[in-house]
């Protein structure tokens, strides 16, 4: 897919430390929006522009093994941070696809 110079904070570990920052930050106030949206164990959820996966996981153990989480990115780096993060929480339900949702679609 894409590589660093196409984010304008790049794609290195000290942009995915920084958006972990910012998910732990926000996540309360996302897990009660996406509780109110209605997902729940068992749904299908997509998480376009992925990054390196934050939200994917959360989404990932809220809808359990019977759902299913579909992560587009375009970055190949953010793309190995979520998948190396999923197998080590044991997350068999997201499926990652390199894609740009502007030069793809």
């Amino acid at each position: 897919m894409s590589d660093e110079k196409n984010y304008y904070l790049g794609t290195h570990d000290a942009e995915i430390r920084r958006l972990g920052l910012q998910h732990r930050v926000w996540r309360p106030h996302v897990l009660d929006a996406w509780r109110r949206a209605g997902i729940a164990v068992g749904s299908t959820v997509i998480d376009a522009g992925a990054g390196p996966g934050y939200a994917s996981l959360d989404l990932a153990e809220i809808v359990e093994e019977d759902g299913k989480v579909i992560a587009l990115e375009r970055s190949d780096r953010f793309m190995k941070a979520l998948s190396i993060a999923a197998m080590a929480r044991g997350l068999a339900n997201i499926e990652t696809h390199g894609l740009d949702l502007v030069e793809d679609s």
